[in-house]
């Protein structure tokens, strides 16, 4: 797969899920189609958790929320 992270992105999933930069040039669309779920995951929980301390969840910008939206997006390529 191309990779079209940066490396902030790249530390964060290496973080959370142990994906290495080689780890995610070898994966196929089921594979990365995960990791973007997990990410959708994160990214979920981090928004109610903000909603949970009485803030709009609209506004959430924790770090791994930002992270973790910045990944979801990204389209599989070969």
């Amino acid at each position: 797969m191309k990779i079209r992270l940066n490396e902030k992105q790249i530390k964060f999933l290496d973080k959370k899920f142990g994906c290495k930069k080689d780890d995610i040039e070898k994966m196929d669309i089921e594979e990365w189609r995960k990791i973007r779920e997990m990410c959708f995951e994160i990214e979920t929980d981090e928004s109610l958790d903000f909603e949970k301390a009485d803030k709009d969840c609209d506004d959430c910008d924790t770090e791994d929320y930002l992270m973790a939206s910045s990944i979801i997006d990204l389209p599989y390529e070969k």
